[in-house]
């Protein structure tokens, strides 16, 4: 299940499961009136934006054998796991079976999000409602577009601490859109954000343009990251260093991860042969591509052992630098105990 929503300035949230809330954090980007705010140097509402991918199962297979607890337990440490990739969205890891904590505070490991993320922050409003101001005066902007063609395109406006624009991207483009971006990007440069409380922050704007109609926003938000590669078209001129940060590479960079989180279900099976559940995790990669904050959301897999050894390997991991903000990712994974067939000779 996935989940791939909000965006917000200063940072980015992406939920995956494969599949983002502020670390730092980041909240998730939605249309003017509801796209959220600025990324925080420790947790702050709408300080990032986010996107939710969809949930990975993790299953460690357990052969049968009449040694019972002995062989799920090696299995479980990944001597006999394989891991292996359902769908394009959807890993699949198999598990062997693993005993939940008996222990009323087994799931104190388990932090629970902060309603205040969710929040549109006052400055994402303020931005938002600035650009919207010049939005009616760039129908010359599109002029160009072929009649009865409609062209979308979303940008990413980076701001310093004073409000002063840093720079501008173009995260996604129809390859039509390429053509008029310029103008568009260029006018709404002009436009200053309020003075922020950290270092930078950025918003995603989404837009839709026709011939000779000024743009307008697009009816869904912008998601957080794009989910693969441009085509050689809208290429022309989707930044090269958003593009390097898509859902496609955050699934790629976790799935290097899934034997070691395999090891650590492993530790819940040695608990209970039987132990299943879910765990969602959720990490901010800061503005270097490493991961700044870590942690476990929600979880069914009632062992805090095991979680927080997977938790300390998404604190390992790192990513493509991203442009302009943080992303916070929220990724969950399933873990399922598999029984293979008993052979009767």
């Amino acid at each position: 299940m996935a989940t791939l929503s909000r965006k917000v300035a200063g940072s980015s949230l992406v939920m995956l499961g494969l599949a983002c809330v502020p670390p730092t954090s980041v909240p998730p980007q939605q249309p003017a009136s509801s796209q959220r705010g600025v990324a925080q140097p420790a947790p702050q509402p709408g300080s990032a934006a986010d996107t939710t991918v969809p949930t990975a199962t993790l299953t460690v297979v357990r052969p049968a054998s009449n040694s019972g607890a002995a062989a799920a337990t090696a299995t479980a440490a990944g001597t006999a796991a394989t891991a292996s990739a359902q769908s394009p969205d959807a890993e699949t890891l198999k598990a062997l079976p693993g005993r939940p904590a008996s222990d009323p505070d087994a799931l104190a490991c388990v932090q629970p999000s902060d309603p205040e993320f969710d929040k549109e922050s006052p400055w994402s409003k303020q931005v938002g409602g600035r650009l919207d101001q010049v939005l009616p005066t760039l129908a010359r902007c599109s002029r160009d577009i072929p009649s009865g063609q409609q062209e979308s395109v979303t940008v990413r406006f980076v701001y310093a601490k004073d409000g002063a624009p840093i720079s501008q991207h173009v995260v996604r483009a129809t390859p039509g859109a390429c053509d008029v971006s310029d103008c568009v990007v260029k006018e709404l440069a002009k436009v200053h954000s309020p003075r922020l409380f950290i270092e930078r922050a950025s918003y995603d704007i989404a837009l839709v343009m026709q011939r000779g109609a000024a743009p307008v926003r697009a009816p869904e938000p912008p998601d957080v990251l794009v989910a693969d590669a441009p085509s050689d078209e809208e290429a022309k001129c989707v930044d090269a260093d958003v593009v390097r940060l898509s859902q496609s590479k955050v699934r790629a960079v976790v799935a290097t991860s899934f034997e070691d989180l395999k090891k650590c279900y492993g530790i819940a099976l040695e608990h209970d042969h039987q132990a299943t559940g879910n765990v969602t995790f959720e990490f901010v990669i800061g503005d270097g591509g490493k991961v700044d904050l870590a942690q476990a959301r929600q979880a069914t897999l009632q062992d805090c052992d095991a979680i927080q050894c997977m938790v300390n390997r998404f604190r390992g991991l790192e990513f493509p630098p991203p442009v302009g903000r943080s992303v916070r990712v929220i990724y969950p994974i399933n873990y399922v105990v598999e029984q293979s067939p008993v052979t009767l000779r």
